[in-house]
Protein backbone atom coordinates (compact mmCIF):
# COMPACT_ATOMS: atom_id res chain seq x y z
CA UNK A 1 0.00 0.00 0.00
CA UNK A 2 2.49 1.93 0.80
CA UNK A 3 3.57 1.99 -2.98
CA UNK A 4 0.89 3.51 -4.13
CA UNK A 5 1.47 7.03 -5.55
CA UNK A 6 -1.12 7.77 -7.65
CA UNK A 7 -5.27 8.45 -7.06
CA UNK A 8 -7.90 6.36 -8.23
CA UNK A 9 -7.99 2.40 -7.02
CA UNK A 10 -4.86 0.76 -7.73
CA UNK A 11 -4.61 -3.01 -8.14
CA UNK A 12 -2.29 -4.51 -5.62
CA UNK A 13 -2.34 -8.02 -6.24
CA UNK A 14 -4.72 -10.84 -6.89
CA UNK A 15 -5.05 -14.18 -6.84
CA UNK A 16 -4.93 -17.09 -9.58
CA UNK A 17 -7.35 -16.30 -12.51
CA UNK A 18 -8.03 -13.47 -10.69
CA UNK A 19 -10.91 -15.08 -8.43
CA UNK A 20 -9.54 -12.16 -5.65
CA UNK A 21 -8.44 -8.74 -6.64
CA UNK A 22 -6.92 -6.32 -4.49
CA UNK A 23 -7.49 -2.54 -4.80
CA UNK A 24 -6.33 0.47 -2.44
CA UNK A 25 -7.08 3.84 -2.78
CA UNK A 26 -4.73 6.09 -1.16
CA UNK A 27 -5.79 9.03 0.71
CA UNK A 28 -2.86 11.07 -1.25
CA UNK A 29 -4.76 14.15 -0.72
CA UNK A 30 -4.17 14.01 3.11
CA UNK A 31 -7.99 14.35 3.90
CA UNK A 32 -8.40 14.34 7.67
CA UNK A 33 -12.29 13.79 7.84
CA UNK A 34 -13.77 9.99 7.09
CA UNK A 35 -17.12 11.68 6.14
CA UNK A 36 -14.62 13.89 3.47
CA UNK A 37 -12.63 11.16 2.61
CA UNK A 38 -15.38 8.83 1.91
CA UNK A 39 -17.38 11.38 -0.20
CA UNK A 40 -13.93 11.98 -2.22
CA UNK A 41 -13.54 8.57 -3.58
CA UNK A 42 -17.33 7.70 -3.54
CA UNK A 43 -18.29 7.74 -7.08
CA UNK A 44 -14.66 6.04 -7.93
CA UNK A 45 -15.48 3.69 -5.82
CA UNK A 46 -19.31 2.79 -7.37
CA UNK A 47 -17.49 2.96 -11.23
CA UNK A 48 -14.39 0.77 -9.62
CA UNK A 49 -17.51 -1.57 -8.82
CA UNK A 50 -19.50 -1.40 -11.54
CA UNK A 51 -16.76 -2.17 -13.81
CA UNK A 52 -15.93 -5.10 -11.89
CA UNK A 53 -19.59 -6.55 -11.48
CA UNK A 54 -20.18 -6.19 -15.05
CA UNK A 55 -19.18 -9.64 -16.71
CA UNK A 56 -19.93 -11.37 -13.57
CA UNK A 57 -21.34 -11.49 -10.33
CA UNK A 58 -18.77 -10.43 -7.24
CA UNK A 59 -18.93 -10.51 -3.28
CA UNK A 60 -16.42 -7.49 -2.49
CA UNK A 61 -15.94 -5.53 1.27
CA UNK A 62 -14.21 -2.83 2.19
CA UNK A 63 -11.16 -1.87 4.88
CA UNK A 64 -10.96 1.57 5.47
CA UNK A 65 -7.26 1.54 6.61
CA UNK A 66 -6.57 4.42 9.56
CA UNK A 67 -3.12 5.23 11.60
CA UNK A 68 -4.41 6.36 15.43
CA UNK A 69 -1.56 7.26 17.90
CA UNK A 70 -1.93 8.52 21.63
CA UNK A 71 -0.84 12.34 21.69
CA UNK A 72 2.03 13.16 22.92
CA UNK A 73 3.92 9.50 23.32
CA UNK A 74 5.97 8.54 21.19
CA UNK A 75 6.11 4.91 18.55
CA UNK A 76 2.52 4.87 19.73
CA UNK A 77 0.98 4.54 16.08
CA UNK A 78 -1.26 1.91 15.80
CA UNK A 79 -2.96 0.56 12.32
CA UNK A 80 -6.52 0.14 12.75
CA UNK A 81 -9.22 -1.18 9.66
CA UNK A 82 -12.55 -0.10 10.02
CA UNK A 83 -14.53 -3.33 7.88
CA UNK A 84 -17.57 -3.73 6.01
CA UNK A 85 -18.95 -6.65 5.56
CA UNK A 86 -18.75 -8.50 1.96
CA UNK A 87 -21.40 -8.21 -0.13
CA UNK A 88 -23.63 -9.74 -3.59
CA UNK A 89 -22.98 -7.29 -6.00
CA UNK A 90 -24.94 -8.13 -9.51
CA UNK A 91 -24.63 -5.91 -12.58
CA UNK A 92 -28.04 -4.75 -12.11
CA UNK A 93 -27.35 -3.41 -8.76
CA UNK A 94 -28.08 -0.30 -6.86
CA UNK A 95 -24.72 0.39 -6.73
CA UNK A 96 -25.26 3.75 -5.11
CA UNK A 97 -27.08 2.46 -2.52
CA UNK A 98 -24.89 -0.63 -1.31
CA UNK A 99 -21.72 1.91 -1.17
CA UNK A 100 -23.96 4.06 0.81
CA UNK A 101 -24.88 1.33 3.48
CA UNK A 102 -21.23 0.82 3.73
CA UNK A 103 -20.28 3.86 4.34
CA UNK A 104 -22.76 4.09 6.81
CA UNK A 105 -21.46 1.17 8.86
CA UNK A 106 -17.71 2.31 8.53
CA UNK A 107 -18.46 5.07 9.97
CA UNK A 108 -20.38 3.67 12.92
CA UNK A 109 -17.84 1.20 13.24
CA UNK A 110 -14.83 4.17 13.90
CA UNK A 111 -17.44 6.11 15.88
CA UNK A 112 -17.42 2.69 18.63
CA UNK A 113 -14.33 2.83 18.18
CA UNK A 114 -13.41 6.47 18.74
CA UNK A 115 -15.43 6.66 21.87
CA UNK A 116 -14.60 3.72 23.46
CA UNK A 117 -11.72 6.24 25.68
CA UNK A 118 -8.65 4.25 24.14
CA UNK A 119 -6.47 7.65 24.33
CA UNK A 120 -5.78 7.26 20.61
CA UNK A 121 -6.48 9.98 18.17
CA UNK A 122 -6.60 9.85 15.08
CA UNK A 123 -3.26 10.48 13.14
CA UNK A 124 -4.22 10.23 9.50
CA UNK A 125 -6.72 8.40 7.50
CA UNK A 126 -4.10 6.36 4.82
CA UNK A 127 -6.90 5.03 2.51
CA UNK A 128 -9.52 2.67 1.20
CA UNK A 129 -8.59 -1.03 0.81
CA UNK A 130 -11.22 -2.88 -1.99
CA UNK A 131 -11.28 -6.29 -1.64
CA UNK A 132 -13.29 -7.75 -4.86
CA UNK A 133 -14.30 -12.02 -5.42
CA UNK A 134 -15.53 -14.45 -7.91
CA UNK A 135 -19.41 -15.43 -6.67
CA UNK A 136 -20.96 -18.04 -8.18
CA UNK A 137 -24.57 -18.12 -6.85
CA UNK A 138 -25.72 -21.73 -5.95
CA UNK A 139 -28.58 -22.69 -8.23
CA UNK A 140 -31.34 -25.24 -7.09
CA UNK A 141 -30.36 -28.82 -8.32
CA UNK A 142 -32.75 -30.59 -10.90
CA UNK A 143 -32.48 -33.49 -9.44
CA UNK A 144 -34.10 -32.30 -6.33
CA UNK A 145 -36.32 -30.54 -8.28
CA UNK A 146 -37.33 -33.22 -10.47
CA UNK A 147 -37.81 -35.19 -7.89
CA UNK A 148 -40.00 -32.81 -5.28
CA UNK A 149 -42.24 -32.45 -8.27
CA UNK A 150 -42.65 -36.42 -8.66
CA UNK A 151 -43.11 -37.01 -5.42
CA UNK A 152 -46.17 -33.96 -5.75
CA UNK A 153 -47.22 -35.37 -8.99
CA UNK A 154 -48.08 -39.03 -7.28
CA UNK A 155 -51.78 -38.94 -5.50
Amino acid sequence: MQSVITPGFVELKSTFKRATVWYFRKNIENVRSYRAFLHSIESELIEKLRECALSHPIKYNLKLETTYAVPNVENSNENRAFKSSARELYSYSDVEGVVDRDFTALLAEEDGYAGKNSGFALSCIDGMLLGVYEYSPMGGSSTCHSRRASQIERP
